[in-house]
């Protein structure tokens, strides 16, 4: 059953379509990856989904609730939806541990922010994500000195200590070496199922190694849909985005 509906959705700036009439179902516990081109409405998407963005037209069910337009904190806090962008968006100079509170305690109302108190319940749910993505050891450390890769598993985790049911990742293995792509896609696949996620990357291999079905946008539009190997198969797909860099043949590498 769907946990996410997206019908017809569209919007426009001073006349341009960014998203024209996308349609898409994503299962509860699916990993979704949306591919495609620069410019292709990616990002513009996920804004509609999180309410950062209001739609022209269209709706989004989530859930079984109409959250068309809603308000963000509406959209994070009553529904459940987190979203990570694309560069890690972190406070260098405060713990990792400290990073995952703030985030903790600015999640939900003004009401319970300002009256959020450590307790044991919040502290296990810290732990319990740091230790997800592999930084537990590492929670009293200036998050500043973290790796890149490292910096993007502590977003990650700032998520998780929210409980989302639908985590948003907007191209999750930016800047990453391959080692630490491929640990990314190991966590991510982990998550998927406890979580519904949907995530919008660039790096093929990454694609391969974790998605199970595929939206391919283009122009606004989805393209194509369906397994990594249908849409790279797709003569539609290759035109538009697979062929500039050679990916059609199976090789690695960013698209």
């Amino acid at each position: 059953m769907a946990i996410l509906e997206v019908r017809s959705l569209a919007v426009s700036f001073k006349g341009f379509r960014a998203i024209d009439g996308v349609d898409m179902d994503v299962e509860r516990g699916e990993l979704r990856v949306i591919i495609g081109p620069n410019g292709a409405g990616k990002s513009t998407l996920m804004d509609l989904i999180t309410a950062k963005t209001r739609p022209t037209s269209g709706s989004v069910i989530f859930d079984g609730a109409d959250i068309t337009g809603l308000d963000i904190s509406a959209i994070s806090s009553r529904h459940g939806i987190g979203r990570k962008f694309q560069g890690p968006n972190i406070f260098g100079g405060m713990t990792v541990l400290e990073n995952v509170e703030l985030a903790l305690k600015g999640h939900g109302t003004l009401i319970k922010a300002l009256f959020y108190r450590r307790t044991r319940r919040t502290l296990e749910l810290i732990a319990g994500a740091l230790e997800r993505v592999g930084l537990y050891e590492k929670r009293d450390l200036p998050a500043g000195i973290l790796s890149h890769g490292e910096k993007q598993w502590l977003e990650i985790s700032m998520l998780l200590a929210q409980s989302p049911k639908l985590m948003i990742l907007d191209e999750p293995t930016t800047g990453m070496t391959a080692e630490e792509t491929y640990k990314t896609g190991e966590l991510i696949m982990g998550l998927s199922g406890e979580h519904t996620i949907i995530a919008a990357e660039h790096d093929m291999d990454f694609v391969r190694q974790v998605a199970s079905t595929v939206t391919v946008l283009h122009q606004g539009k989805v393209l194509a849909e369906g397994s990594i190997a249908d849409v790279e198969r797709d003569p539609r797909v290759v035109a538009v985005y697979l062929r500039d860099d050679g990916l059609e043949s199976g090789e690695g590498g960013r698209a």
